[in-house]
């Protein structure tokens, strides 16, 4: 995947996650809802696929991965 952010917007942000955490996570929570990040094994059963099919393709699909979890957006 290609890089989305420039250095300049990634140190912006890491700046402001030093600067005031909660607000950093609300950001962060409210960028989840409005993507609808969902678990893989969600992803599986709302399109009717197995897991195990969803936990291989999991990696070309559009998400973001937290502590070694993909969460993937349900509009691909």
């Amino acid at each position: 995947m290609n890089k989305q952010l420039t250095e300049k917007e990634i140190k912006r942000i890491q700046s402001m996650c030093f600067q005031n955490r909660a607000k950093s996570c609300a950001i962060a929570q409210t960028i989840i809802d409005a993507c609808q990040m969902i678990s893989c094994s969600t992803y599986a059963e709302l399109t009717g696929k197995s897991n195990r099919t969803i936990n291989y393709q999991a990696d070309k699909l559009i998400g973001i991965k937290i502590d070694g979890r993909k969460y993937i957006a349900f509009p691909q």
